[in-house]
């Protein structure tokens, strides 16, 4: 299992990202990059944001990343998600900061007008568990770490 939810998120550069706050549950589609043994995933995202707002107010998130893109309407019912939870916080390393930054903007080109944006900031999610469900039925729980 731990195979294929790594997997599943190298190959995939989009997320959603739950976060709660005082102004309720929120859902924001995500560019993210993730680091070698796929323990920590890093997003970017303006510090007046609702999300980032969230964050800071209760770091536990939730992130959901699927295949359904690659299986196209026909093959729907065998879709693997997967829901990853973990503590989100900013990322106060400037080295660490840069080379995340860069590694973004390399896997998505789109992101360079957000990452250089000087109100832009790294999300660093420490993941603590993962569930993966294949097709309709099949789910597997695993905590991490």
């Amino acid at each position: 299992m731990i195979e294929k939810a790594r997997a599943l998120i190298k190959k995939n550069g989009l997320c959603v990202l739950a976060t709660a706050g005082r102004e309720g549950p929120h859902c924001s589609l995500m560019s993210f990059v993730a680091n070698e043994d796929c323990t920590q995933i890093f997003l970017v995202t303006k510090k007046d944001t609702l999300k980032y707002r969230n964050i800071i107010a209760s770091p536990l998130v939730s992130l959901l990343i699927d295949d359904r893109e690659q299986k196209g309407p026909a093959g729907r019912g065998e879709v693997s998600a997967l829901t990853l939870s973990g503590q989100a916080l900013p990322c106060p390393d400037p080295a660490q900061k840069a080379e995340i930054l860069a590694r973004l903007e390399k896997r998505h080109p789109l992101l360079a007008p957000l990452a250089r944006d000087p109100q832009a900031e790294i999300i660093k999610v420490r993941l603590t568990s993962w569930q993966l469900l294949q097709g309709v039925d099949q789910a597997q729980f695993q905590k991490i770490g």
